[in-house]
């Protein structure tokens, strides 16, 4: 477990991904519910895919609304790859949608992916959804993305995997964050 920063000051979110296997487990709220009695529950943000929503609909409306009360909040992930379908973005108590990288790769040189992104992003905002790219890896694409209003993006262009340890050193070093 991180050591103990206050991640949510420095404006940190530590997202889980949640199979569908664990939104049909019976014990999964309550295991959620005495881990954020540790931690902030504004840190935590749970990742489900698509089809984790598909499966088992009602089961996973259930998990997610209780998440929603207990200050969790909760984002599709890799949105665009499964079946994907705007009835989610309605249905569920998201606050998030995460374009998938094959979408976002080559937005600088790719019209129609451009055009995608660009109207996710849109939409997304239309419906009070913040959205996180995926997969940014240039320069280029960071900047595209924040003349759409992308709010987060994840790659390399950021960094590459890190250890626990060397994820508390640059967080130590880098007070501004």
């Amino acid at each position: 477990m991180i050591q103990r920063l206050n991640l949510c000051q420095k404006g940190l979110v530590i997202s889980i991904n949640v199979s569908t296997r664990d939104l049909t487990e019976l014990d999964f709220v309550s295991f959620m519910r005495k881990t954020v009695t540790n931690i902030d529950p504004q840190c935590l943000q749970l990742k489900i895919t698509e089809t984790g929503l598909i499966d088992d609909s009602e089961r996973a409306l259930y998990v997610l609304s209780k998440m929603n009360d207990l200050g969790i909040s909760c984002s599709v992930d890799d949105f665009g790859t499964g079946n994907s379908s705007l009835s989610y973005l309605s249905k569920f108590p998201v606050a998030e949608i995460k374009l998938d990288r094959s979408y976002v790769f080559d937005i600088a040189n790719n019209e129609r992916n451009h055009k995608i992104v660009q109207s996710t992003i849109e939409m997304a905002h239309m419906l009070g959804l913040s959205v996180t790219a995926e997969g940014v890896e240039e320069h280029d694409t960071v900047a595209i993305l924040r003349t759409m209003k992308c709010e987060t993006i994840q790659g390399y262009v950021l960094s590459r995997p890190i250890s626990e340890q060397d994820l508390v050193a640059f967080l130590n070093t880098n007070p501004q964050l």
